[in-house]
């Protein structure tokens, strides 16, 4: 078995506000790739670029191996997952897609995880595929720039974030519907994909295909019916996207089966994967709540401009659909909304210190800032103010012991001063005696905390005027600072800082997709070099 890791960087050239992404390893293994291996390479490469302290968050999926690496790296990085793949898991859990059905001894069912293989096959493969970022950035001259955004992927990803198992008994029914029609679908794209191995199927299936493929022609169609894979975000709704799409053309196919030129016994086994009416109207419910999420994901996976900001603001609105509901709305849909939201707030709203997080970088993107309470973005503040402090700190003893050193320095070179010397080093010792540094030091503290506290207050309204006159963006934050930065001396650095964080890990996810359509059957033969390029 072999594996693959991708890492790459962000990074906002100097003196401007221009977001520049780049690989900076591609990776391959003979085997699971352990979180010692991955902290190796890590390491290795980011040493290489002389950027290994430079780094300020890493952007992941939840795979326990990526988690330790980062740990074990010992620079108290702050590890954010991939929004992206929280969504995915959010949507997969709450509707049931990869849980089975099984019956026992009593005759009784019961939904339980699916744990079958993840690896995708080539067809799956293309049809999952996402653009791949290309850019001729060199990544050696990564080091001249002060803070660097690391995004790391991995293809077969140690996930301990497992299908929920258990089930309420009044869910059960939706989720055992949706499973039936999910099955029907996915039996629909297998014969008329040619995906089945009997014979019989084979021949069925490539009647159907050449039926299909002439009603496509004849109805302008150029969309092709998608499947659903496990691992890829948003294939649920490509695949309901594409059955509706193409809804005339299925029913046809299936009003028109005995004039196919199949046998009965293939026209029942046709007939057993028609979709009735209902299946068709619950294909509609769930294609309008996973729309929202479909669009937040695309928004939230770009890569020429800020998205951390932006994907709190995101995050803000699916919570708000899923909690509202209209009197035009079915029970049947109201009660799928209800289960999407349960699994949306257990895996963001009870992940506290990964919301804090999401909260701070989104207090700097216009449309981030908007979605903030007034309770959050206090709080934002208090978090900003202290580590403002605590870099002034460190400053001061910094400069104290370098001052230090330079006057016993010129002590010992110069000699017809000396009395002089004396007494001043003795008032020197009489301050320090008295904590003379640490009142140094609280004078340029209370100095630093009035001039932040200005710039909280110039910002908040600088920023409520520009989303005055701007709707929510993808190149808000862009537009904002390029504007505006220059009124903000402490801000604008810690903006760059914040805002270089990516919220998915589509940049490393889209290098596989890369490498696996221009080497199919063995993208190790591609390097990071030839990713660059």
């Amino acid at each position: 078995m072999r594996s693959f890791l991708v890492i790459t960087g962000h990074f906002f050239l100097h003196n401007s506000f221009d977001l520049t992404s780049t690989v900076l390893s591609f990776s391959t293994f003979n085997c699971h790739h352990k979180s010692i291996d991955i902290l190796r390479i890590l390491q290795d490469k980011l040493k290489e670029l002389s950027i290994l302290h430079k780094v300020i968050r890493v952007t992941t999926d939840d795979g326990r191996n990526v988690a330790w690496a980062v740990y074990d790296m010992n620079l108290n990085l702050k590890r954010i997952w991939c929004v992206a793949h929280r969504l995915h898991l959010s949507i997969t859990n709450a509707f049931g897609l990869w849980i089975v059905r099984k019956d026992d001894d009593n005759g009784t069912g019961a939904l339980e995880q699916d744990d079958s293989n993840n690896d995708l096959n080539d067809s799956e493969q293309e049809m999952v595929d996402i653009e791949y970022m290309g850019n001729n950035n060199d990544t050696d001259s990564l080091s001249e720039y002060d803070d660097t955004e690391v995004n790391v992927a991995g293809n077969e990803s140690d996930d301990n974030d497992k299908l929920s198992e258990t089930f309420d008994s009044l869910d059960e029914e939706q989720l055992y519907l949706i499973m039936v029609i999910m099955t029907r679908m996915t039996m629909n794209l297998w014969m008329i994909g040619q995906q089945m191995l009997s014979n019989q199927i084979v021949k069925l299936s490539t009647i159907l295909t050449l039926y299909f493929d002439a009603q496509r022609k004849r109805f302008k169609k150029a969309l092709n019916l998608c499947y659903d894979v496990k691992s890829r975000w948003n294939s649920t709704y490509c695949m309901i996207n594409s059955f509706i799409v193409l809804r005339e053309i299925i029913e046809n196919l299936f009003s028109n089966k005995h004039q196919l030129h199949i046998t009965q016994q293939q026209v029942k086994k046709l007939t057993n994967f028609e979709l009735a009416s209902d299946d068709w109207h619950v294909l509609l419910v769930l294609f309008s709540i996973l729309k929202p999420f479909y669009l937040a994901t695309t928004a939230m996976s770009g890569r020429q401009y800020p998205s951390i900001g932006l994907a709190y603001y995101l995050l803000a609105r699916l919570r708000s659909f899923l909690q509202q509901h209209n009197k035009k709305e079915s029970l049947l849909e109201k009660r799928l909304k209800q289960l999407l939201l349960k699994k949306f707030l257990n895996y963001f709203d009870n992940e506290n210190e990964q919301m804090e997080l999401l909260m701070l970088h989104a207090y700097f993107d216009p449309a981030g800032f908007a979605a903030l309470t007034e309770i959050e973005r206090r709080s934002v503040e208090q978090t900003i103010k202290k580590s403002v402090a605590d870099q002034a700190s460190h400053s001061s003893i910094s400069v104290a012991n370098t001052l230090s050193i330079t006057t016993t320095t010129a002590n010992s070179e110069n000699k017809p001063n000396a009395n002089r010397n004396v007494k001043r080093n003795a008032m020197n010792l009489f301050n320090e005696s008295v904590d003379d540094i640490q009142y140094g030091e609280n004078r340029e503290n209370e100095s630093k905390r009035a001039a932040i506290i200005n710039e909280f207050y110039q910002y908040r309204k600088y920023v409520i005027e520009f989303n005055e006159k701007h709707k929510p963006d993808a190149g808000s934050a862009i537009v904002f600072w390029r504007t505006s930065g220059e009124t903000f001396s402490i801000l604008k650095g810690i903006a760059k800082k914040m805002l270089s964080t990516p919220a998915t890990s589509v940049p490393s996810e889209s290098c596989f997709s890369t490498s696996s359509a221009l080497a199919r059957k063995e993208r190790a033969r591609l390097s990071g070099e030839h990713l660059c390029s």
